[in-house]
Parts: structure tokens; C-alpha cells; sequence
């Protein structure tokens, strides 16, 4: 039940980010009044389709999700009428590149869904774990499936923040072996008394480079 209220909300997640940055845009301006028509107009929606819920509904239960509904359209009109804003403001946002990232983001998902929905009907998942420590088992082995197969596809379509978040760790994994490395190197001349040289890779920081 969780699961389908959070999943009935969960697309609210990238018009949220984009209401973010138009607030940070305008408060950086120093406009802060402009702000205040995105917050009417989430407000507006929330309230209004928050009022149909319990009327729309055919069950209780469906009021849960029709609310989580609500909240993320009401972002989806906040989104819209930033972007408006900003546009009348500073012209041209130049949003290609953001379009093709959050088509390419959809696609992804909707890809690791469907894979991680027919493995787990084709393994009978369902009937084979019960209980509380089955289900909790169950939902991982599908959050790995669908992660998995959902950031593969951003990585091959050379998403910018997926990139980043490969090179923080590979970045951390270098940083790791060379601690191991010079551990083992420190056993090795405490026990023989021969201290080795280690040939390690530069590692750079291009901010503090340039």
C-alpha cells in the first residue's frame, strides 16, 4: 500500500526540482515577490483537486492516492508557471538539453520497470518469499534489477550528473586502493626492512588546477 500511494507521486519528483531552481533563480535576482505566483499556483491546484479526491474516489483507500496525485500536479503547474516567468524574464532558457535529459530519464525508468517487473513475474518472486523478511528481500532484489538496469541506460546516453556521480566514485575507489596499497607496503618493510616503491597515478583537481 506504500508502495502504490509513493509510486501514484513519485513522477512529482522532477517538476519539484524545476519549481527549486526557479525559486533560487528569482531569489538570486533578487526578486522575491515573483516567487510568490509559483507558490499560488501550486497552492491553488493542491487545494483544489486535494477538495475532488474524496468525491472522484470509488474507494477510501483511493483517496491516499489520488491526494499524492494532487501534490504532484500542483508542482507540475508550479513547474510551468516558472518556467513562464523566467522565460518573460531573461528570454531563451534554452531547456533542449533539459527536455532530452528527462525524456531520456523516463525512458530509462520505464525500461528498468518493465525488465524488473517481468524477472520478477518469470522467477515467481511473489509466491516464493512471504512474510515480512521475504518481502523486504523481494524488494530488494528488484530495486537492484531496476536501479541497475535504469542507470546503465543513463550511462550509455552520457547523462552529465550520471557521469559525475561515476567519476566521485571512481575517484573514491582509487583513493581506496592506494590506502590499501601503501598499508601493504608498510607491513611488507616492517617485516623485511626493504621499504618499496610505489608508482601511483596523479590524481587531479581541475578547479584548484586551473
Amino acid at each position: 500500500r506504500l508502495g502504490e500511494a509513493v509510486s501514484w507521486s513519485a513522477f512529482s519528483l522532477i517538476p519539484y526540482a524545476l519549481v527549486l531552481i526557479h525559486l533560487r533563480v528569482f531569489y538570486a535576482r533578487e526578486k522575491a515577490w515573483t516567487p510568490t505566483w509559483i507558490i499560488l499556483g501550486i497552492t491553488a491546484v493542491k487545494i483544489g483537486l486535494s477538495l475532488l479526491a474524496p468525491i472522484v474516489a470509488s474507494e477510501p483507500d483511493q483517496v491516499v492516492l489520488l491526494l499524492g496525485a494532487a501534490t504532484g500536479l500542483g508542482y507540475t503547474v508550479g513547474a510551468i508557471i516558472g518556467g513562464y516567468l523566467l522565460h518573460k524574464s531573461l528570454g531563451s532558457l534554452r531547456m533542449a538539453n533539459v527536455g532530452k535529459t528527462v525524456w531520456l530519464v523516463l525512458i530509462a525508468s520505464l525500461a528498468g520497470g518493465a525488465a524488473m517487473l517481468a524477472i520478477d513475474r518469470i522467477l515467481g518472486l511473489d509466491a516464493m518469499m512471504n512474510g515480512w523478511v521475504g518481502n523486504f528481500a523481494r524488494v530488494a532484489i528488484d530495486a537492484v534489477i531496476m536501479l541497475g538496469i535504469t542507470f546503465s541506460i543513463l550511462w550509455f546516453g552520457k547523462i552529465p550528473e550520471v557521469l559525475a556521480v561515476t567519476v566521485a566514485l571512481s575517484r573514491v575507489v582509487r583513493k581506496f586502493r592506494g590506502t590499501a596499497d601503501r598499508t601493504d607496503a608498510d607491513s611488507a618493510a616492517a617485516e623485511t626492512g626493504v621499504i618499496p616503491v610505489i608508482r601511483t597515478e596523479p590524481t587531479w583537481d581541475t578547479a584548484r588546477d586551473r
